[in-house]
C-alpha cells in the first residue's frame, strides 16, 4: 500500500513539474508593443508614401521567430522529472511522453 501511494505520488509530482515548465511562458506587455508598431506604420508611410502600405504591414510585423520559451530545456526538465520517479516505469512514462511532446 505504501509503495503503491510512494509510486503515485511520484507520478504526479512529475506530471506537474512538467506541465508547470511546459505552459509558464512570459508574456509581453501588449501597450508597449501596439505603441511600437503604430511608430514604425508611422515613420514607413512617410517615409515610403500611402502606396505601400503593404510594404509597411511587412516590415513594421511583430513575427516570433522562436516560440520556445527562453530557458526551457526539455531534457533538463526530462531529467528533472525522471528523478522524481526512482523505479516507478508509470512515472518515467510520464516523463518520456512530456519529452516527447516539449516543444
Amino acid at each position: 500500500m505504501i509503495r503503491r501511494t510512494h509510486k503515485t505520488l511520484a507520478t504526479t509530482v512529475a506530471f506537474f513539474l512538467i506541465l508547470s515548465a511546459v505552459f509558464v511562458a512570459p508574456t509581453p506587455v501588449a501597450a508597449a508593443s501596439d505603441d511600437a508598431l503604430m511608430q514604425c506604420m508611422v515613420d514607413c508611410i512617410m517615409t515610403e508614401g500611402e502606396a505601400e502600405k503593404a510594404t509597411c504591414k511587412t516590415r513594421c510585423a511583430n513575427i516570433p521567430v522562436n516560440t520556445q520559451p527562453e530557458g526551457l530545456d526539455c531534457m533538463a526538465t526530462y531529467k528533472q522529472c525522471k528523478k522524481t520517479c526512482e523505479s516507478d516505469k508509470d512515472c518515467k512514462k510520464v516523463c518520456k511522453t512530456a519529452l516527447l511532446n516539449c516543444v
